[in-house]
């Protein structure tokens, strides 16, 4: 731990007094610690940094001089992401980061992971968004996977209006999700999937992350931007699963190229299940062999953690994890 002398006055810190100048009444000499998030006893997530002084006050310099919050540097006590927030051509778009406790961002190189959440989870919190699935898989229980192994990005998609499940607000795609599959030529990409794209595409050009190991994974809402950015971005992503989405019907010659392992419930009724099932049979009879689909008979459209723990047994499927994180381009 990186220790810096200050001066703390009851609730304030300031600089120690130059030498030779008389020490103020009621002034302690106090220090600093650097603390990392999940070292800290309310915060047992994430890598992110700051500075407590032994008065109580949290900062985001050693200085001192960037007071923060107990909120500011935590999201939820049982998660391990940071929050962070991203700008891409004047847009702002808020994400957790996940990364794993012993990174060595010197010499490591992990596998990139972007998770695109459902339309319930939107919003301007910062935290909804790991609501579903992605808690199942990064968590405290859960260390020796090959999840905690990898750099996780999990964005938020904005709410314009009050009620998270308006199919006419903000989406990853701007398609109606009860059509199921969509024509890509007439949807243009919005600004949010551009600025995730771009999000994406930075954090693959750090020295710890694997760029061959770059994978996306998203649920409902979610599963409809993951058909719709491997579709768009084809080379950024090793691999791709989306959840009971929807894709572009007419990208399939792209599509067939990429290796997608995607689930779909027979009782969906918010997306149909006949999408799923067309997105496949069309790769397929493009002469795709590289996609895997796994149908949930009977269960309906919350089939998410399900999928995302998929572990094959007694079928002839394998696992998610192990197929995902076998994938390189």
């Amino acid at each position: 731990m990186a220790l810096a002398m200050l001066v703390c006055c009851f609730t304030a810190c300031a600089e120690k007094p130059e030498e030779n100048v008389p020490t103020p009444p009621n002034v302690h000499v106090h220090s600093t610690v650097l603390v990392q998030a999940k070292a800290a006893q309310y915060a047992q997530h994430g890598n992110k940094e700051y500075y407590k002084c032994s008065c109580g006050d949290l900062f985001e310099d050693k200085a001192a001089t960037k007071p923060t919050t107990e909120n500011a540097v935590k999201v939820l006590s049982e998660t391990m992401f940071d929050k962070k927030s991203y700008t891409n051509n004047g847009y702002s778009l808020n994400y957790c980061l996940y990364e794993p406790t012993n990174l060595n961002k010197s010499s490591d190189k992990v596998p990139l992971v972007l998770f695109l959440h459902g339309a319930g989870e939107r919003g301007s919190d910062n935290q909804a968004q790991l609501k579903n699935a992605i808690l199942k898989v990064v968590n405290k229980n859960n260390t020796s996977s090959n999840w905690m192994n990898s750099v996780i990005i999990a964005p938020q998609c904005p709410l314009l209006g009050t009620n998270s499940m308006d199919i006419n607000d903000y989406k990853w795609v701007d398609t109606l999700w009860s059509k199921g599959n969509y024509v890509q030529e007439n949807v243009p990409e919005n600004e949010r999937l551009n600025a995730v794209a771009n999000l994406v595409n930075q954090y693959a050009t750090y020295d710890y992350i694997d760029e061959d190991r770059v994978y996306v994974v998203g649920l409902s809402m979610g599963g409809f931007g993951t058909w719709d950015i491997i579709s768009r971005y084809p080379n950024m992503f090793a691999a791709a699963v989306p959840i009971c989405g929807g894709g572009p019907i007419d990208k399939i010659n792209v599509l067939k190229d990429i290796p997608i392992y995607t689930f779909h419930g027979t009782a969906d009724s918010s997306v149909p299940y006949s999408g799923t099932q067309e997105m496949y049979n069309a790769i397929v009879g493009a002469g795709g062999e590289k996609i895997t689909f796994y149908t949930f008979s009977g269960k309906g459209h919350g089939i998410w953690n399900d999928a995302i723990t998929f572990g094959g047994s007694g079928t002839q499927y394998p696992a998610l994890e192990d197929w995902l994180f076998s994938q390189s381009k």
